[in-house]
């Protein structure tokens, strides 16, 4: 049926009879909550009781004066018809009722100080960069090897590990080389978590090398690539120079930094 001006903002349902079973004592309990007791008609053997004599309530439950034998003729009939606001009760609506992009930032609190806010991390949605299937944030650990060829067995003196946001990836590692076994080839350090862009300049770790100064000694890492050069003074560093017996140890390793990985990785 069409409206003529606004469309009512209320609806109606009807209440029903109730048949109870008497239990022999006075207490009982109602399907619908009531506000008092003229809002339903108490039936007894079909003779109806007077409210708030015979009966009283309060909620869903129902008193009775007198008690109601399990024979007896028992009903409540609900009084007209119940109106219902169409605001819904609270705790109700749930996200199946919501359609998709319906929250907008001005129905959010400007304040949200104290809040926790839940985001998923694991979602491709929250992107720095088009990263096309990877997430916004990311952690990890990575193992540190040797890619130069001479085979070196690197000690892992501490867990490396990495945290990614967007395309911006920040690295730590500790790792001692052996006694032996180095050569004159480049150091090449390898394993990191992700190859570095191009396009973005050189990428620098900084920290320290044990036996050299620690003024201009970095590791430089290659255009994308998943390692890099350990450096002294802006020259590659040799196996043979890190490779060497102190006192039962090779030098050890201490680098951190960030550098900027390839999107999509």
């Amino acid at each position: 049926m069409g409206y003529v001006g606004n469309q009512t903002t209320n609806s109606y349902s009807s209440m029903d009879k109730q048949t109870i079973t008497g239990n022999g004592g006075a207490s009982y309990t109602l399907t619908h909550s009531v506000a008092n007791a003229q809002e339903i008609e108490v039936f007894v053997n079909n003779v109806r009781q007077e409210p708030g004599v015979a009966y009283t309530v309060s909620g869903t439950a129902l008193t009775m004066t007198g008690n109601v034998a399990s024979t007896d003729d028992f009903y409540v009939i609900y009084q007209g018809k119940a109106l219902q606001t169409t605001v819904p009760p609270d705790d109700s609506v749930t996200t199946a009722r919501l359609a998709d992009d319906a929250v907008t930032r001005a129905k959010m609190a400007d304040d949200l100080s104290g809040t926790n806010l839940a985001i998923d991390t694991t979602s491709s949605t929250f992107k720095m960069t088009d990263l096309s299937s990877n997430a916004f944030y990311r952690t990890g650990t990575w193992t540190v090897t040797d890619v130069s060829g001479d085979g070196l067995s690197l000690t892992q003196s501490e867990t490396a590990r990495y945290v990614r946001i967007g395309d911006l990836v920040y690295v730590n590692f500790y790792v001692t080389f052996p006694t032996s076994g180095g050569t004159g080839i480049t150091t090449k350090l390898g394993g990191l978590p992700f190859p570095a862009a191009t396009g973005y300049g050189y990428h620098y770790l900084a920290g320290r090398i044990q036996d050299y100064t620690a003024a201009d000694v970095r590791v430089q890492i290659q255009h994308g690539e998943s390692w890099g050069v350990p450096q002294q003074n802006n020259t590659g560093m040799l196996n043979s120079q890190l490779a060497v017996n102190l006192s039962g140890v090779g030098r050890y390793v201490i680098m951190s930094g960030c550098y900027i990985a390839q999107s999509g990785t």
